[in-house]
């Protein structure tokens, strides 16, 4: 998956069975969210809202709800790995997705 740094990426988090169906949770799931280069160096920023102007560090998904949406911006062309982490009725959380984001002028 590719953008451009700067873009505002629309990103959906949801929960899953072991048959990759959407699970509502049970309680409140917390979230944690990270996005880093292969130096393991923050390139970007998660955001709550579609013009990526509110940032966030963690978010969750509501009891009884699948998924949270969010959106992220990276901040320079570099590839990224962004991960999602948290624990869901006593099971461990972990998400990584690797985009590529694209110098602007490319």
């Amino acid at each position: 998956e590719s953008a451009f740094a700067g873009e505002c990426l629309p990103i959906e988090i949801q929960l899953q069975d072991a048959n990759y169906r959407a699970t509502p949770a049970l309680a409140a799931v917390s979230l944690t969210l990270g996005a880093t280069n292969s130096t393991n160096v923050s390139v970007g920023v998660f955001h709550s809202d579609y013009t990526c102007s509110t940032s966030l560090n963690a978010t969750s998904i509501p009891a009884s709800l699948t998924q949270q949406k969010l959106y992220f911006k990276a901040t320079s062309a570099d590839s990224l790995t962004l991960s999602v982490s948290g624990n869901h009725n006593g099971t461990s959380l972990n998400d990584i997705r690797s985009i590529t984001a694209l110098n602007p002028t490319n």
